[in-house]
């Protein structure tokens, strides 16, 4: 992705080291994500408010399970369910892309993207 911000220069690794020194997800270069990012991060936001924005499609998803099984006569919850679910995925790839790759970290930044992720996985076990 195109760095978009001027590099400091400071004894931190460059955002290429950053950028190589990840786990490989084969989607993170997907055409798509890339212009995602690269316009979500021409238009100022920042990786914090996309791993905000992962909360908060989690937690509409989490509502439309409850509606679910509550016993909503529609197939609509369920599927709602499953595209925040896409949604919070994708958001959780942006995020990471815009900070790493975009040259947009943060002090406070592994919290936004953390505390998300370890809200998932606790949910899922």
């Amino acid at each position: 992705m195109q760095n978009l911000t001027d590099p400091s220069p400071d004894a931190r690794p460059s955002q290429d080291d950053r950028a190589l020194d990840r786990r490989p997800i084969k989607t993170r270069s997907a055409r798509l994500v890339q212009t995602l990012a690269l316009v979500l991060t021409r238009l100022g936001v920042s990786p914090n408010q996309v791993s905000v924005l992962s909360v908060v499609s989690a937690s509409i998803g989490a509502a439309l399970l409850v509606w679910e099984a509550l016993g909503a006569r529609t197939p609509w919850p369920l599927v709602g369910t499953a595209a925040c679910i896409q949604l919070r995925l994708l958001a959780n790839l942006v995020d990471g892309l815009i900070a790493v790759e975009g040259g947009r970290q943060t002090k406070i930044g592994e919290l936004f993207n953390e505390f998300p992720d370890r809200i998932a996985d606790h949910g899922s076990n």
